[in-house]
């Protein structure tokens, strides 16, 4: 695998050129230089390591739209620009010929960003009116008569958020100035005002996208806006210059050194503004009365700013505080994380959520250096779905054994939710990668280490049994059993537990009792044994594996003996995420991510209806 090459993509002549144009900042690209990478970003549109270190933290303090090309970016350069080239004696047709000119070069070389179609389609429109003689066109005609021409190029733009952050917020300041009567010079109150209304718009956006709110974005978007023009853009100007012009690498280096010890002084500040509560994906209603509290600002945020800040202050403080509880169902949630385990359990009308394994994997490439766990792994699956199902902490976290497709996610989970207790078996906690994960846990986190043969009521429906074990045991066959309540139905799992194992659990506890199976080591033909089947007499099972595995999860065999007892399944590598919700009242509905190709659904009891 390390002996093959990327053959490189063959360019067309406008990108080649692009690419000649952009050759004295190729040499910058690969470097760590923090103020270097921001440069970069800020003024030419180029992704790097170094920014995209950065970017979580400025998308954290809501600053990202700073930091990309965008209607500002074109509008302040056509300012200095021109006052640069009139102060030189330029004549002011000249001028007025050449910057637009140069404006869209500018915007070609940074790759045509949204920001800067949106402002020069708007100039193009506005000169085409002056030209012609007509003035009936308002900003919002321009503006959507822009928008409209970019989804009939590009349909697929009506999908990405910068087209729609940066019509929408377009649209928002059309109206905020007109609320404002058109000012013709911005004080603070007019800043506020706007940031306010464009905020009301991102916010339930952003919750939507990323399931998280930032409060404090509002006053570090305020702090950033007041030096952003004044300082941050001349700065970056001059450096640009020490990036391209020879040598001036060593006024690029200091002003990195200098851009490194002021995030060290504001980085205690950045921890203060990161305050954040877990919101969830919005539901219709939501979304409907945030647009109302936006309207209600639009109105009368001008002409009462305290008064209308004190509503929206408590609103949202009210709808977010409360939403962790409006949910009326309770639900089960097979977690799609590759190939490995996780699973979700969310009590109705409570925040109280369990958590069953986190999944995991190893790190890729191999490293003999770090932790044996990938420590990003659980940032790409696990996470974001605890946050778009509104979790922000969990009750309790239960690991059934030692192998990292079980246990790997741990550590970066412990890093973004809160955990009460957790739950792990005494051959779990005498292995290694238990030793490697325990110092990422949080000090408030308690642990419960189990015995082997023992059964252990957690809560009412909630039982775990621990098969008898010793150091020489295998990881799987060490695995904590669980059985769970959910409405009419019961469910067990048994981590990684092979059939032998299976056997000695249910004789072991021949009061285990379940009508629905998470079928042991992902549909393994070594487990889902005759004596397990036979012994709980499962209406439906559960599989969880990744698409394509090399381990041929679910197994043909495993698959082929649900088949004959006429038990069907649902399997993560074929309908993805498995999500079973039920009410104290009867109802119950059965949802997958994706619908599969065999018949698989459960035709009668348990399940509902499917989607």
């Amino acid at each position: 695998m390390t002996s093959i090459e990327a053959k490189p993509l063959a360019l067309g002549l406008m990108e080649a050129l692009r690419q000649w144009f952009l050759a004295p900042l190729a040499r910058w690209k690969g470097q760590g230089s923090s103020w270097t990478s921001l440069v970069l970003r800020l003024l030419f549109n180029q992704q790097t390591p170094g920014f995209r270190d950065q970017s979580v933290s400025l998308g954290v303090l809501g600053l990202s739209h700073f930091f990309a090309i965008s209607g500002f970016h074109l509008l302040y350069l056509r300012r200095v620009l021109s006052r640069f080239f009139l102060r030189l004696g330029c004549l002011k047709e000249s001028v007025a010929f050449w910057l637009p000119l140069f404006l869209l070069f500018y915007s070609w070389l940074c790759g045509w960003p949204i920001g800067s179609i949106r402002v020069l389609g708007s100039w193009g429109l506005v000169t085409f009116s002056k030209h012609f003689g007509d003035q009936t066109m308002t900003s919002l005609d321009r503006l959507c008569l822009v928008g409209l021409v970019c989804l009939l190029c590009q349909p697929g733009l009506a999908f990405q958020p910068a087209y729609l952050l940066s019509f929408s917020l377009s649209v928002v300041l059309i109206f905020a100035n007109q609320a404002m009567d058109q000012p013709k010079h911005y004080g603070w109150r007019h800043q506020v005002y706007a940031l306010v209304a464009c905020l009301l718009i991102t916010w339930p956006l952003m919750m939507d996208w990323r399931y998280e709110w930032y409060p404090l974005q509002v006053l570090a978007i305020f702090l950033l806006g007041i030096v952003f023009e004044s300082l941050i853009m001349p700065l970056a100007l001059v450096s640009s210059l020490t990036l391209i012009l020879p040598g001036l690498d060593r006024l690029a280096s200091l002003m990195d050194g200098i851009y490194q010890v002021m995030l060290g002084m504001l980085s205690p500040i950045g921890k203060f503004f990161s305050w954040h509560v877990i919101t969830g994906r919005l539901s219709f209603i939501y979304w409907f009365i945030f647009l109302i509290l936006f309207l209600v600002w639009l109105r009368w945020g001008w002409h009462h700013p305290w008064t209308t800040g004190a509503v929206l202050v408590c609103a949202y403080g009210l709808i977010l505080g409360l939403k962790p509880y409006l949910h009326w169902q309770s639900s089960l949630t097979i977690l799609d994380v590759g190939q490995g385990d996780s699973l979700v359990y969310q009590a109705a009308w409570s925040k109280e959520a369990w958590l069953i394994d986190t999944g995991g994997r190893p790190p890729y490439p191999a490293s003999k250096e770090g932790p044996s766990f990938d420590t990003q792994y659980g940032y790409y699956n696990l996470i974001p779905a605890l946050k778009a199902q509104g979790i922000g902490s969990l009750t309790g976290v239960m690991i059934t054994h030692s192998d990292l497709d079980h246990i790997g996610s741990l550590a970066s989970l412990s890093q973004e939710v809160a955990i009460d207790n957790l739950w792990i078996s005494q051959h779990t906690a005498s292995h290694p990668v238990w030793q490697e994960i325990k110092p990422y846990l949080a000090v408030s986190t308690q642990v419960h280490v189990l015995g082997p043969g023992q059964v252990y009521s957690i809560k009412e429906g909630l039982t775990f049994y621990t098969n008898d074990f010793n150091q020489a045991t295998a990881p799987n066959d060490a695995s904590i059993a669980a059985t769970l309540a959910m409405g009419r139905h019961r469910l067990l799992n048994l981590g990684d537990m092979s059939g032998e194992y299976e056997q000695a659990l249910i004789e072991h506890f021949p009061e285990i009792q379940a009508d629905i199976l998470k079928c042991a080591h992902h549909g393994s033909r070594f487990s889902s044994s005759d004596a397990l089947l036979n012994h709980v007499h499962p209406k439906l099972a559960l599989l969880s594996a990744g698409v394509h595995n090399t381990y041929h999860h679910p197994h043909p065999d495993t698959l082929a003996k649900l088949s004959n007892r006429g038990i069907p399944y649902f399997a993560t590598p074929y309908h993805g995420a498995i999500r079973y919700e039920w009410s104290d009242w009867g109802w119950e509905n059965w949802r997958t991510v994706l619908e599969a190709q065999q018949s698989t659904y459960p035709k009668s009891e348990p399940g509902q209806s499917k989607r």
